[in-house]
């Protein structure tokens, strides 16, 4: 087994330099290289998906009618849970396409500190990626900033599998329900990729707060 620790930073060191150049200035082999970009492109796709939920949790239309269509997807929501139901193929407005289905029970007012939620996916395919695990949400904001602490388990995708506990501190958007547009949250704590045909496990940490702004694409 190799254990690769790395602070976050080098995934955004893959969008400046080519791989050549990032193993002569800083030692990577092109095999962490390639398990950087795969951290990469699976935790791109817990955010979507935390994204999805996160914007199912809050949408008033989906509250007030028990169904709404978000980023493609059909919604339908009960007094204790949510599907967000992508069919057989829906193109995102990330240009990706998705099908399967995001199921997801909650207890508590989402906005509320307190409240929690809990997501699994279900014959769900980013691609031709199948996408398997579980996702926990639970609102633990202080004051005026909204926090969601997310727990990342068994997030899994080609044998790579993504664990760990982060949380999304909200910077604004989080009581607009029906603009997702203005969504900026910040994400800090620490997630581990490991694969299992190897048994590398490639250890992430955000060193300093990673943005995520939602207007500003990115994959």
């Amino acid at each position: 087994m190799k254990q690769i620790s790395f602070a976050f930073m080098a995934a955004a060191l893959l969008l400046l330099s080519g791989c050549e150049e990032l193993e002569n200035l800083c030692g990577i082999s092109s095999e962490d290289l390639g398990f950087t970009e795969d951290y990469t492109r699976q935790l791109n796709a817990a955010v979507y998906i935390y994204q999805q939920t996160d914007r199912a949790l809050r949408d008033s239309t989906l509250q007030a009618a028990g169904t709404a269509e978000i980023d493609g997807a059909m919604c339908t929501r009960t007094a204790d849970s949510i599907v967000i139901d992508y069919g057989n193929g829906v193109v995102g407005n990330d240009g990706k396409e998705r099908r399967g289905s995001i199921r997801l029970g909650y207890s508590g007012n989402y906005i509320s500190a307190g409240s929690t939620a809990s997501l699994i996916l279900a014959n769900y395919y980013e691609g031709d990626q199948n996408l398997t695990g579980t996702i926990s949400l639970a609102n633990t904001s202080q004051g005026n900033t909204p926090i969601i602490a997310l727990t990342i388990d068994e997030f899994t995708a080609n044998d790579k599998t993504l664990d760990g506990a982060i949380s999304a501190s909200w910077l604004s958007g989080f009581e607009t329900e029906t603009q997702p547009e203005d969504d900026v949250f910040e994400l800090s704590g620490g997630l581990d990729l490991t694969d299992a045909t190897t048994t590398n496990v490639f250890n992430g940490l955000f060193t300093s707060p990673l943005r995520i702004v939602n207007n500003c694409p990115y994959t």
